[in-house]
């Protein structure tokens, strides 16, 4: 339940991704993030935010698919700020949190990890 500051980030890519349970896409894209986070830890940071769900919802949810990376809150504001249009979305940033690209999924990610050419 605290709150960490993005630019705690700042030190290497970030993958930021915005999601809702029960979301198709975000189903078919926790395989790709847990293999982000397992093997590619060092050279990304992986950050997910919900939108939805209360914080109770969340640590069962994290628990049950027993989740290894980080959970943090969405709000409207924040989805407007970060021009969140649907779930889930993924923005790819750069060091120093600079924008890379926007709506890249976890699987497209992935790829790019895969083949060394973030």
């Amino acid at each position: 339940g605290k709150k960490i500051a993005i630019r705690k980030f700042k030190k290497k890519p970030t993958y930021i991704y915005v999601w809702r349970i029960g979301e198709t896409a975000f189903e078919n894209d926790t395989a790709a993030l847990r293999e982000i986070q397992n093997k590619y830890a060092d050279k990304i940071n992986l950050v997910t935010l919900n939108y939805g769900e209360t914080p109770k919802e969340l640590k069962s949810f994290k628990k049950r698919k027993r989740i290894n990376w980080l959970i943090g809150y969405s709000s409207s504001k924040i989805n407007n700020k970060l021009y969140i249009e649907k779930f889930p979305t993924g923005i790819l940033t750069k060091k120093r949190l600079r924008v890379k690209q926007i709506g890249i999924s976890a699987v497209e990610l992935l790829n790019l990890l895969h083949n060394n050419t973030l």
